[in-house]
């Protein structure tokens, strides 16, 4: 059997109200507060994040007379989940509800609801409907579909849900809540002779062996995904310190030759027609305005600072 898997995003809370954010959907809320959904759409209970991981660390099916149920342990007590506690604990009247739409019938319910372009395959498109069907598709995805793929589609499965709740007719929620909440893979063919227990035989998965196995799966998992995020995040602040040395680099350059431009203006506008003895206050004025902007450093030999200077001095002559 291969182990249980889970989709991260699980069921939200709609508020089913009429606010701003239901703005011109009022007739949509008015009729999602009469369907019998309604209670498993709103209930908020409290949920401890360290039961659900309990939960799914510990889970395990068992079959009994074609009864599937979900098994595991929660501060050291079992915890049983079936179709029929969820139909009870959700208020679904739904014994008696119908799965899924034949294809054929899925295509023409929704193209009388106007759904725009059929696909070829049995994933449909929220854009492709009118909004006011897109806002009730968007609830429903949100609240009893373990969404796996992006949210803009769904499946032939969400589409009999919408095709039910707008023809009037009864859709099995709770199967459909619970067959979400896991999804077992079939097994290898050198495993089908196994397909042929006895359905009346308990089909029993050791809780021990279950928990330590995907117990040791999440901890690889989050371990993989710490790795990741620190090797993201380091070659992040490597990639803004490169491009911060970069930017200081070019923001010094570009001051330099303004310096040199504003230098070779001055020149040319104040020092024209001057002596020297005229010049030489003005030019040591400025050319330490600009040595005490570059900041150089402090080794310099002063010889050398004052031979650059006189050489600057008088090449301005």
């Amino acid at each position: 059997m291969a182990p249980l898997t889970f989709a991260d995003t699980h069921n939200m809370i709609a508020f089913l109200s009429k606010s701003d954010a239901s703005a011109g959907f009022d007739q949509t809320v008015d009729f999602l507060n009469t369907q019998v959904i309604h209670y498993g759409l709103m209930v908020n209970p409290t949920i401890y994040v360290s039961c659900i991981k309990q939960f799914w660390a510990t889970a395990s099916i068992k079959k009994v007379n074609d009864v599937v149920k979900f098994q595991a342990l929660i501060n050291k007590k079992k915890v049983v989940v079936t179709e029929d506690i969820i139909r009870q604990d959700l208020r679904l009247d739904d014994v008696d509800g119908v799965e899924c739409f034949p294809t054929e019938e899925i295509f023409t319910e929704l193209a009388r609801m106007g759904y725009e372009k059929p696909p070829p395959k049995l994933t449909f498109y929220k854009a492709f409907f009118f909004a006011h069907w897109k806002f009730l598709i968007h609830t429903l995805v949100q609240c009893v579909s373990s969404k796996r793929t992006i949210w803009n589609e769904f499946s032939c499965s969400m589409a009999s849900v919408v095709i039910y709740l707008a023809t009037g007719r009864t859709f099995n929620f709770s199967k459909y809540v619970f067959d979400s909440m896991g999804r077992i893979e079939r097994k290898d063919d050198d495993n089908a002779a196994d397909k042929e227990v006895n359905a009346t035989e308990p089909i029993v998965f050791d809780d021990e062996e279950v928990t330590m196995t995907m117990a040791q799966t999440l901890i690889k998992i989050k371990a993989k995904k710490a790795r990741i995020l620190n090797e993201q995040m380091a070659k992040r602040l490597h990639d803004e310190e490169v491009e911060q040395a970069a930017a200081r680099e070019k923001q010094e350059q570009d001051d330099f030759k303004r310096a040199q431009e504003l230098q070779r203006q001055y020149k040319i506008a104040h020092v024209k027609g001057m002596t020297y003895d005229q010049v030489r206050p003005i030019f040591e004025r400025e050319y330490n305005k600009v040595q005490t902007f570059l900041k150089p450093d402090s080794d310099e030999e002063p010889t050398k600072k004052r031979v650059a200077k006189e050489t600057l001095l008088y090449e301005m002559f």
